[in-house]
């Protein structure tokens, strides 16, 4: 009998400093950003980085990507358009975190978070920088 073994994808400390790097240039460019986390997707066992602004739902996602891109390109950083989500703050994952106990942190330095479920949303594997409060949906 055979026996299949996956191998999770890592997140590497550039990959970390990356998200970071990113969250700031973003804030000094005056780019509001309300979650800022990599999430561990095990569907395609890699890790993609979270960004929630409400400037997604006012100007569109297309003009936020490029906005995020061209910060990416002043840090001299490069990150695959598959290891970006930029989203609204009121999709399902940021509202569940932004709800937990994890929530209303701004820490640059980030903190993990492995294996739990979140107001009905598991989360496989997280790395936090930021989740600030979103307002209830209505």
């Amino acid at each position: 009998m055979a026996e299949e073994t996956l191998v999770k994808e890592v997140l590497t400390d550039d990959m970390i400093v990356t998200g970071s790097e990113l969250t700031r240039a973003l804030d000094d460019a005056g780019w509001p950003v309300v979650a800022s986390f990599w999430l561990f997707d095990a569907e395609v066992n890699g890790w993609r980085l979270v960004l929630a602004s409400p400037t997604v739902s006012e100007t569109g996602p297309l003009a936020a990507y490029r906005y995020v891109g061209e910060a990416l390109d002043g840090l001299n950083r490069t990150l695959p358009l598959s290891g970006l989500s930029v989203v609204a703050p009121n999709d399902p994952i940021v509202r569940a975190l932004a709800s937990s106990p994890y929530a209303h942190r701004s820490d640059s330095n980030g903190r993990r978070v492995s294996r739990t479920v979140v107001n009905r949303q598991f989360v496989d594997d997280a790395y936090l920088y930021r989740l600030m409060p979103v307002a209830p949906a209505a």
